[in-house]
């Protein structure tokens, strides 16, 4: 029980920061749970990817406060989807290298 409230604290923090809490959330599966490094990294994308969508949900109709479009004057949405699609390419392939790495490499030096 204790596990799971550290893991809802370290969440609320890392949402309401505005952060991924995967170095949080890690080792809390690792030293609280006892996953092996692998678990607890899928275990942490799955409860950060929960995260992440709601987030868009309750900011995706919301409009910038000051930000106006050029080309209309109408206010911007809050998202940046301009930021997002240049972004998106490079933390794909980043991610896909990580994938690779870590299959690659033994896991004593992922703890590293």
């Amino acid at each position: 029980l204790g596990g799971v409230v550290l893991l809802y604290l370290s969440n609320a923090l890392s949402a309401s920061a505005g952060l991924g809490g995967g170095s949080l959330n890690v080792p809390i599966y690792i030293n609280v749970f006892g996953f092996s490094y692998h678990d607890a990294t899928i275990l942490s994308l799955c409860a950060l990817m929960g995260n992440y969508l709601f987030q868009v949900l309750i900011n995706l109709e919301k409009p910038h406060p000051t930000a106006r479009s050029p080309s209309t004057g109408r206010r911007m949405s809050l998202i940046s989807w301009e930021t997002v699609l240049v972004l998106s390419p490079s933390e794909w392939g980043g991610a896909n290298l990580g994938v690779i790495f870590s299959e690659s490499v033994p896991s004593t030096l992922l703890y590293l």
